[in-house]
């Protein structure tokens, strides 16, 4: 099995740097897909140069900088990157989308119009027989009570009967201004360290109910931690964004590998090796 996760690539324009790199990633990896179907159950014909193919594809939070959608409406900026995720579809991926702290009421449209399915916070998957928590990871700082106070505020049920009614192009402007005021209580070098120090105690935590591993969006920074809870190995990640990093966890057939997409400064820093459970372990 082999699934792609990723998160916080924070989509506005198609102009920028951002969006492009992640259009170029997701053509790479249906072509690919493509050319594994043409070659069929001939294995003699598929290089050994090839990966393979996407089973399934997680995208944990933020995707978007702004989301309002008003049926099969939403902006029109976002049309080749869906078009993208129906194309996946189609092809045999499962695709499965999180709601972030710039990104929600999802549903009506990624979920009723498309079948992708949608989790407004947490959830728990397999990979390959072990158990994980996903969630982009917003709710692990309860001390930031502004933000938490903004989050309710803006899934609240009459922000969402107001985005009913507006014009479209006074909604995404409103959007765009809420992403902002977002933003601006989570950016800062020093604060995405204290968020990540937060992440590392949460999974400690949160691993001690039985889960293998953690796996959350929201910082921007690119982590595997690994650690143990009663001689049990586990391990946190942390998928970084596609704004710095261009990052991503590629999981292939047990391990655990972070990847930069076209980024090799970050490469070449040699942090965060693949991980891979003992086999004796568990």
């Amino acid at each position: 099995m082999r699934a792609i996760f990723l998160s916080d690539a924070h989509l506005r324009r198609e102009t920028e740097a951002n969006y492009r790199f992640l259009v170029w990633f997701f053509k790479e990896l249906k072509e690919n897909i493509e050319k594994h179907r043409e070659a069929g159950a001939n294995r003699e014909a598929v290089p050994a140069s090839w990966e393979p193919p996407v089973d399934a594809l997680y995208i944990v939070g933020d995707f978007f900088d702004f989301w309002f959608g008003r049926g099969q409406n939403y902006y029109p900026g976002f049309r080749k990157i869906i078009r993208f995720l129906q194309d996946f579809q189609q092809l045999g991926v499962q695709v499965h989308f999180f709601e972030g702290n710039h990104d929600f009421f999802l549903k009506d449209f990624f979920s009723r119009h498309l079948g992708i399915e949608v989790y407004e916070s947490e959830t728990t998957i397999n990979l390959d027989g072990r158990r994980f928590y996903i969630a982009h990871g917003d709710m692990v700082d309860r001390t930031n009570r502004g933000y938490l106070m903004l989050r309710r505020t803006l899934r609240s049920r009459p922000v969402r009967v107001l985005q009913s009614l507006l014009p479209p192009r006074l909604l995404w402007r409103i959007a765009r201004l809420s992403s902002d005021v977002s933003k601006s209580m989570w950016e800062g070098a020093v604060r995405e360290m204290e968020l990540v120090d937060k992440m590392c105690g949460f999974a400690l935590d949160i691993s001690a109910y039985g889960y293998d591993g953690v796996i959350l969006g929201h910082s921007h920074k690119p982590l595997i931690w690994t650690f143990s809870v009663k001689d049990e190995p586990k391990v946190l990640i942390t998928l970084g964004d596609w704004i710095t990093h261009r990052s991503y966890l590629d999981y292939s057939d047990g391990q655990f590998t972070l990847k930069y997409y076209k980024n090799d400064r970050l490469i070449e820093k040699g942090e965060n090796p693949p991980f891979r459970f003992d086999e004796n372990s568990g």
